[in-house]
């Protein structure tokens, strides 16, 4: 089993810097004004204004074991079995993902599904290989889950398993 922390950009960690110092300025605001309410309102601020970012900075690994990655990004996680991955390519893809960093490797699994990560080690993350699922393949079988005898050409057109049906 191997670990790898997400990498982690200067600029969205200004960002969180920031905003956080801002919101506990607005707690602090609120909570000086006195009273009851105002004080429940600032605790449940900081709790998810401040909380969930540090918490998602903090708690966003890749492990890789034998048989699976698992990805945990604060409360969110994902599981997928390595014999499942189809690619694994390098992106700056902007989407939201588990991914802390914009240098980020777009990993495509199973009916075509796919998620961003940003491990600190990327060669050391596409290093890690088990039973022929290598991290540092660009492809490793197709992205459609078809079957590939499903997937013949015939004229430019792709065969579908209800052609196959139909023509038996």
């Amino acid at each position: 089993m191997r670990v790898f922390k997400s990498k982690i950009d200067a600029w969205l960690l200004a960002i969180l810097v920031f905003s956080t110092g801002m919101l506990l300025y607005a707690v602090y605001a609120a909570a000086s004004q006195g009273g009851p309410g105002n004080i429940a309102v600032a605790i449940g601020l900081v709790t998810v204004g401040a909380g969930l970012p540090i918490w998602l900075f903090a708690g966003t690994k890749y492990v890789v074991t034998q048989d699976v990655l698992r990805i945990k990004s604060g409360p969110f996680s994902w599981t997928i079995e390595l014999s499942t991955i189809c690619s694994v390519v390098e992106t700056r893809n902007p989407i939201s993902s588990p991914a802390l960093s914009l240098d980020r490797l777009e990993i495509k699994y199973a009916d075509g599904r796919s998620v961003l990560v940003s491990p600190a080690d990327k060669s050391g993350f596409r290093a890690v290989s088990k039973d022929g699922a290598n991290l540092q393949a660009v492809k490793l079988k197709p992205a459609n889950s078809a079957p590939m005898h499903l997937l013949a050409a015939a004229g430019g057109q792709t065969r579908t398993k209800k052609d196959e049906i139909g023509n038996k």
